[in-house]
């Protein structure tokens, strides 16, 4: 494994993947019969400072620095939390860079706090995953590593913990972006400080704030699904209005464009928003799965806790998780919920266009049909002069002629004028003689049902 973590950081070093980010020192230190010991220090690692200085004072190593503020008896357990309130921008399809200014200075941070190197291995941001595993000291004694990495539109995080129970001491390297209010997990640190002994305090907040910006994420995708399903409706009014015969005017004509054009739109939003689902749901039982290790584990390896102080905390995690877990479940039978209607929003617009191609090729083909019969009737009016030609070839009329001359041009008006007549009224009566025949046929029809 130091063999693939070095290889990992030689290669962000030549892709230059390495960005200077602030980091804060939050240390909690829990007793039995005494208050918590809560400090937080700010920006011990901008740039300037002495590392070595600061691990030696703030590192799980050193020595309780709260027995020399007078309190008596060991502590019951210990929180180093590494956090940053930022993170560098997560771009498509590139590695993510790694928030510490080099190798170096990330080496000296995950070996002098004991944090797993697996992080780095899920560091890049390709994957969204969570996973805790459990591991043997060498002491004989288990020992606890919790990894997470997630990048979604609401915010990006980062987590790397690890539990060492020779020493009572969980150390967390905490990462979130500027999208995810940091202070907000600062307070719920402090509301739980009591419970700072326990190994996956951290992980169930977290856990909790993703669950919230994903309940968010929710309520942008309801809002656009409702705006689709308002203009799926509306277009379904103006086509059952068209259906009807009602007659459309130019702005009517306009705004079911505009209409059209928005639902398409909406559409295309609401089925994007939906093409990550099983990779979001593979996280999150990932992250459920890791938290079930954690709390198991967290049962066998806080001996030192006294027992009335450990259940209080642990049922109090695992109510919250539980919860947390019930409305995990809730969202994901809603998101079902959600994908169904898309589909039948999906399946009206689909029928909706449908329509409205049928209705423009019904128009073409009555066009045809009229433009045949006009046809038709022209074609049978030519055909009336080829007799006339042939009447004036046979009795040899080079040109029609209207002075007394021409003897036998009465001849040809006599016998064309008749022809013309009769087929013109021909023409005039087939469609009366088309809707007369209809009416007979539907009378019949109607005769037989009475019967």
């Amino acid at each position: 494994m130091d063999f693939l973590t070095a290889r990992i950081l030689q290669q962000a070093e030549r892709e230059g993947r390495f960005e200077h980010i602030p980091t804060e020192l939050i240390n909690l230190s829990t007793y039995e019969s005494q208050p918590t010991v809560y400090s937080h220090h700010r920006n011990e690692w901008d740039g300037e400072t002495n590392a070595a200085n600061a691990f030696a004072l703030y590192s799980p190593r050193a020595p309780d620095r709260s027995v020399r503020a007078g309190y008596q008896g060991d502590a019951t357990g210990h929180l180093k939390c590494l956090s940053q309130r930022r993170r560098p921008s997560h771009v498509s399809n590139q590695a993510d860079k790694l928030p510490f200014k080099d190798a170096a200075a990330l080496r000296d941070v995950f070996d002098n706090f004991g944090l797993p190197t697996t992080y780095l291995h899920i560091a890049d941001g390709s994957p969204a995953i969570a996973q805790c595993t459990i591991s043997k000291t060498a002491k004989g004694r288990s020992k606890l590593e919790f990894v997470a990495h997630c990048v979604t539109k609401q915010g990006d995080w980062a987590m790397a913990l690890s539990h060492d129970p020779s020493a009572n001491s969980t150390s967390v390297y905490w990462s979130v972006d500027q999208r995810i209010p940091a202070e907000h997990l600062l307070e719920d640190l402090t509301a739980f400080k009591d419970s700072a002994f326990h190994p996956m305090l951290v992980p169930c907040i977290m856990f909790a704030a993703a669950l919230e910006m994903a309940v968010r994420r929710r309520f942008d995708i309801k809002d656009c699904l409702r705006r689709l399903e308002k203009a799926v409706q509306l277009l379904h009014r103006h086509t059952s209005q068209s259906l009807l015969g009602a007659p459309e005017h130019p702005s009517e004509l306009e705004s079911r464009s505009r209409a059209m054009e928005e639902a398409l739109g909406l559409l295309t939003t609401c089925r994007r928003a939906q093409a990550s689902r099983d990779g979001r749901n593979d996280f999150w039982r990932s992250y459920q799965d890791a938290l079930e290790t954690g709390l198991d584990y967290a049962e066998h390896a806080t001996s030192q806790v006294p027992t009335a102080q450990f259940d209080r905390a642990h049922d109090e995690l695992k109510r919250w998780t539980a919860l947390a877990s019930r409305k995990l479940d809730s969202m994901k039978a809603r998101n079902n919920d959600h994908i169904a209607r898309v589909d039948i929003a999906s399946d009206t617009l689909y029928n909706i266009v449908q329509q409205r191609d049928s209705r423009i090729q019904l128009s073409i083909a009555k066009a045809s049909q009229r433009d045949n019969e006009d046809m038709k009737f022209i074609a049978l009016l030519g055909s009336i002069f080829l007799p006339a030609g042939l009447i004036a070839s046979v009795l040899n009329v080079q040109e029609f002629q209207f002075v007394g001359g021409a003897k036998l041009f009465g001849a040809y008006v006599a016998i064309t004028v008749p022809f013309i007549v009769v087929v013109v009224t021909l023409c005039i009566a087939r469609p009366h003689y088309k809707q007369w025949q209809e009416r007979g046929l539907r009378g019949g029809r109607t005769e037989r049902g009475h019967l």
